[in-house]
């Protein structure tokens, strides 16, 4: 873990509300893992004097770290007004990561929302494997394309609440049908509001599939 100055490598809108900030830390890039996070000073100045939690998804190179965010408030407003050159203050990475799966078993990835940010550091951790990706979103204006969070490859379905993109159902629905048609060893990935986590630990319950 460091506490230390960042540089701004980018920090780009990628549709609607969401953002990707890359950023260059070597010691913090070569200590991540899939499912950990940092906490950012989103400003330059005293304020706000509370730093910010952001999911790290992924890493490019040696040294640069990509966080996934959405503008919802007055800190993550002040952060998207962060430019190249710029730099923050950031602590990580924190948290305890996913254990990866073993190589018997299948990925199934479940997300909801912005979620989708640790689980796409999963999804790159894991190049050359197959998996499902069953990401839920309210609408398709809040869809990052994937491939700018580096996923090339991979089953990926997308639910949306209104029916804008995809299937029109809650994500959980996804998985239900997946889990019944399918007869290999899985193990579930999950990152999500809590309404949509409880529903996936009941259904790998239900179905004797092991989840994180």
């Amino acid at each position: 873990m460091t506490d230390q100055d960042v540089e701004v490598l980018s920090n780009d809108c990628v549709g609607g509300d969401t953002f990707l900030l890359v950023f260059k830390c070597r010691h913090i890039a070569a200590a991540a893992s899939p499912g950990q996070f940092v906490m950012v000073r989103v400003a330059e100045g005293p304020a706000p004097l509370l730093r910010r939690p952001f999911s790290i998804c992924g890493l490019e190179g040696e040294d640069a770290v990509l966080v996934l965010y959405r503008k919802v408030g007055a800190g993550t407003s002040l952060l998207s007004g962060i430019g190249p050159g710029r730099r923050l203050r950031v602590l990580g990475p924190l948290g305890k990561g996913f254990r990866l799966p073993s190589p018997s078993t299948f990925p199934v990835l479940v997300t909801g929302g912005m979620g989708a940010a640790p689980v796409a550091f999963l999804a790159r951790s894991m190049a050359g494997r197959g998996f499902v990706w069953l990401a839920g979103y309210r609408t398709a204006a809040e869809i990052t394309p994937f491939s700018l969070v580096g996923i090339a490859g991979g089953d990926i379905r997308i639910a949306t609440d209104d029916g804008s993109f995809g299937r029109r159902c809650l994500v959980t629905r996804l998985l239900e049908d997946h889990l019944q048609g399918f007869s290999g060893a899985a193990e579930i990935f999950s990152c999500g509001p809590a309404p949509m986590l409880k529903q996936v630990a009941a259904l790998a319950a239900r179905y004797r599939v092991p989840a994180q």
